[in-house]
C-alpha cells in the first residue's frame, strides 16, 4: 500500500492461500473485508494503522490458519476475535502493539489447536493462567520482550509439547524451582535482559544451565541485575 487505502485490495485471487498486506489504513478491520477469502491459509497485516478487530472479522475464512497483526494500535478488548467459534488457526501472532497490555481473553475451545503464539514487544504485564489449560497443542510460546513481573509458572506447564519458549526482555526477577521440569522439557529458552535476584531461591537456575547442554540457551546473556550486576 501507500499509506492511504482504507480497503483491502480488490484484485486478489479469490484462490489466494497467501496475503500480507503492509502500510494501508485500515482503522478497523470488519468481517467484510475478508469474507470473499474463504481459501485464505495465511494473512499478515503490518504497519497498516490497525486499531479496532470485530469479533467476526475473520469468521468467513475458513481456511485461515496463520495469523499475524504487528505495529498496530489495538488495545485488550480487540482480540476478542480469538472467542469465535471458527477461530482455528495453529498460528497467531500480535507484536509490537505497545496497547496491549493484558491477556485476560476468554477463550473457550477456539485456542486448541494453536501450535505457536506470540505475543513479542508488546506491554503485557498479566496473562491469565487459564489461558495456558486451552493451548494443549502449543509448541512456541513468545512472551519476549513485554512487562511481565511474574507468570503463573504452574498453569505455563500445561500445555504439554511446549518446544520454544522465548520471555527475555521482561521484568522477572525470581523463577520457582517448580519449573524445572517444563525447561527441561523445552528446546529452545531464552531469558536474557530480565532484572534476576540471584539469591539461594535462584540457584536452581544456574545449575539447570550447567546441565542443559542439549538445549538452544542464552546463558551467557542471562545475568543478575541484584544483589550485583554479575554474570548469573
Amino acid at each position: 500500500g501507500e499509506g492511504k487505502e482504507k480497503q483491502v485490495p480488490t484484485n486478489v485471487l479469490l484462490e489466494a492461500v497467501y496475503m500480507s498486506l503492509r502500510n494501508f489504513s485500515f482503522n478497523y478491520l470488519k468481517r467484510e473485508n475478508f469474507t470473499q477469502f474463504e481459501s485464505m491459509e495465511c494473512l499478515t497485516i503490518t504497519e497498516s494503522d490497525v486499531k479496532g478487530v470485530d469479533y467476526d472479522t475473520f469468521s468467513d475464512m475458513e481456511a485461515l490458519q496463520e495469523l499475524v497483526l504487528t505495529q498496530t494500535r489495538l488495545k485488550n478488548s480487540d482480540l476478542n476475535f480469538v472467542n469465535h467459534p471458527t477461530f482455528k488457526n495453529t498460528l497467531l501472532t500480535i507484536a509490537e502493539s505497545p496497547a496491549i497490555t493484558q491477556l485476560t481473553f476468554n477463550a473457550t475451545q477456539t485456542l486448541h489447536q494453536l501450535q505457536s503464539l506470540s505475543l513479542r514487544s508488546n506491554n503485557i504485564d498479566t496473562v491469565a493462567p487459564k489461558i495456558f489449560t486451552e493451548l494443549r497443542k502449543l509448541q512456541r510460546l513468545d512472551l519476549s520482550h513485554n512487562r511481565l513481573r511474574t507468570l503463573d509458572w504452574e498453569a505455563l506447564a500445561e500445555p504439554g509439547k511446549l518446544n520454544q519458549l522465548y520471555l527475555e526482555g521482561n521484568e522477572l526477577q525470581t523463577i520457582p524451582h517448580s519449573v524445572h521440569g517444563e525447561f527441561f522439557a523445552v528446546k529452545e529458552l531464552k531469558l536474557a535482559d530480565n532484572p534476576f535476584h540471584c539469591n539461594c531461591k535462584l540457584r536452581w537456575m544456574k545449575e539447570f544451565f550447567e546441565e542443559a547442554i542439549d538445549k538452544s540457551l542464552d546463558y551467557e546473556a542471562v545475568s543478575c541485575a541484584s544483589p550485583t550486576a554479575a554474570p548469573m
